[in-house]
């Protein structure tokens, strides 16, 4: 308490351009106190869930980055064939565990969950800052955003861009997918299963409804409207008498608070 006290008198003493630098760096470094941290071939990756009001103005102020179908498709690609590779349910189980609820800002009906992040990658000299919506459109999907200065050029046109292979190359980008599906992986396996909260997700899009009821997790697709409505009702009623036991704890959001959210956490936002 006394090093937090010491802080703030410190910081009352301090001019507006100072506090404002204080305040900056003290968000830079709670950002690294909760961010999943790594490293590959000499470029350096930081990542942090960001709520939905920052979300929301980073896709004001990016640029998109051209998916090239996702890397799913390609045959090479580590986690194509996996056999432990996560289905929709265990992946949204092992992201919530991780970072909290999904994001309010997707389409209802194309898309059953999202996850966005902020990503701050060192590649040699250069730094840069990237934002990441991972969501479920019936496959997993992770889609990359340019983090760019608010007088940017670019932000006037809809354009995708080819990765930047100076800052976030396409190879990185596939190291970065494979090694955060090998993270989920890995907590997916270690987590305590009884401890999770039921969930229940839809794609209306497909007729799709999975999730985690009754202790059972599940897949399922409907080749009615009327059958997948009906279902959608009854495993609503199951996971409302669930929720009513009490009986399974809710997830404990780990989403850092944006103390002044009109803004970005950052001071600049790219190049």
């Amino acid at each position: 308490m006394e090093g937090v006290e010491e802080m703030l008198l410190a910081a009352g003493k301090l001019s507006n351009s100072e506090l404002a630098r204080f305040r900056s760096e003290f968000e830079k470094l709670e950002r690294r106190r909760n961010a999943l941290t790594f490293d590959h071939e000499g470029i350096f990756f930081q990542v942090n869930r960001i709520p939905d009001e920052t979300n929301y103005l980073y896709l004001h102020q990016s640029i998109a980055i051209k998916e090239e179908s996702l890397f799913w498709l390609y045959p090479h690609f580590p986690f194509r064939e996996d056999p432990e590779r996560l289905t929709q349910p265990e992946q949204f189980l092992a992201l919530r565990n991780l970072f909290g609820e999904s994001s309010r800002q997707l389409d209802d009906y194309k898309q059953a969950f999202s996850f966005p992040f902020r990503i701050e990658v060192r590649k040699g000299d250069t730094e840069s800052l990237y934002l990441l919506d991972l969501h479920c459109t019936g496959s997993i999907n992770y889609c990359f955003r340019k983090i760019v200065d608010k007088d940017d050029p670019r932000l006037k046109t809809r354009s995708y861009h080819d990765p930047y292979e100076e800052e976030f190359g396409r190879e990185d980008m596939r190291y970065f997918i494979a090694f955060f599906e090998g993270y989920l992986q890995g907590n997916w396996r270690v987590c305590q299963r009884e401890s999770l909260a039921p969930c229940l997700l839809r794609i209306e899009r497909y007729n799709n409804i999975f999730g985690f009821v009754g202790g059972l997790i599940f897949d399922e697709e409907y080749e009615s409207r009327e059958e997948f409505d009906t279902a959608w009702e009854n495993y609503q009623a199951q996971l409302r008498t669930e929720q009513a036991s009490g009986i399974l704890r809710t997830p404990n959001p780990r989403i850092p608070r944006n103390p002044n959210p009109t803004q970005p956490n950052d001071d600049s936002c790219g190049h």
